[in-house]
C-alpha cells in the first residue's frame, strides 16, 4: 500500500472514531469514545520521491466508515470522505488530513489531523469540530493507530 493510501485509511479511520450519533450527554461533561474505522480510496495522485531515503509527494481522496462506542454501550456508525497530504521532506510530521461526516438526523462534524511520519509508525491525533446536530458548537480530540485492517483509537467530545 502507497503511503497516501495508509494514510488515507487513517485519516478515515480517525474521522470515524469521531463518530457522533449517540444520545445527548450529561451537561458539563465529556462525552467519551472509542472507534474503528476503515477506509476506501477512491482517488489519489502520487509522485515519487527524489532520492531512495526521501518522501514522495501526492494526495488522496477516501471514503470512511467508523463504528463509535460511547461509554454507556451505544455503537453508532458513521460515514464520511477525508482527503490526505503527504507532509513536504524535511517535515517533522509525515501527513496532514480533513474529513467530513454527516449523520441522519443532522449531526455533523469535521476531523483534522496529523499523523507521524512512516518510518516512526501509524500514529495520529487530531480535533473534532461539531457543525450540525447535536454536535453544532462542540470540540473535541482524538488519538488513533492505524493497521493493515483500520485504525482504532479513543477520544472525547468537550461540551
Amino acid at each position: 500500500m502507497t503511503i497516501i493510501g495508509k494514510t488515507t485509511a487513517l485519516a478515515a479511520k480517525i474521522a470515524c472514531a469521531a463518530v457522533l450519533f449517540s444520545a445527548p450527554t450529561v451537561a458539563n461533561a465529556a462525552e467519551f469514545f472509542t472507534f474503528k474505522t476503515t477506509g476506501k480510496l477512491i482517488d489519489r495522485v502520487q509522485l515519487a520521491a527524489a532520492t531512495p531515503q526521501g518522501r514522495p509527494t501526492g494526495a488522496g481522496v477516501s471514503a470512511v466508515e467508523t463504528d463509535t462506542t460511547y461509554v454507556d454501550g451505544k455503537v453508532l456508525h458513521s460515514s464520511g470522505k477525508c482527503a490526505s497530504w503527504i507532509l513536504p521532506p524535511g517535515s517533522q510530521f509525515g501527513s496532514n488530513q480533513v474529513c467530513t461526516y454527516a449523520g441522519p438526523a443532522g449531526e455533523a462534524y469535521q476531523v483534522q489531523l496529523t499523523c507521524e511520519a512512516p518510518d516512526q509508525g501509524p500514529n495520529c491525533w487530531g480535533k473534532l469540530v461539531g457543525t450540525g446536530g447535536r454536535f453544532k458548537g462542540r470540540t473535541g480530540a482524538f488519538s488513533l493507530q492505524g493497521g493493515q485492517n483500520g485504525s482504532s483509537g479513543a477520544g472525547f467530545w468537550n461540551d
